[in-house]
């Protein structure tokens, strides 16, 4: 995962957040630690659309 996609803000992600991102977890357990991310951080509408768009175009290669 490029740390670029999340800006200036990506050193306070930290490597569990980039974790998450490069897990290909169960589609039921990813939703509900995006939505505790969503709730919880500052970033919760940026990560939320980074993550979606990282799944998306892993999916096209």
């Amino acid at each position: 995962m490029n740390a670029d996609l999340f800006g200036a803000d990506a050193p306070e992600l930290g490597n569990f957040v980039n974790k998450i991102v490069e897990w290909d977890v169960v589609v039921g357990f990813e939703a509900e630690l995006l939505v505790r991310i969503h709730d919880h951080s500052p970033l919760q509408t940026n990560l939320y659309r980074n993550v979606n768009i990282s799944r998306t175009l892993r999916s096209l290669d």
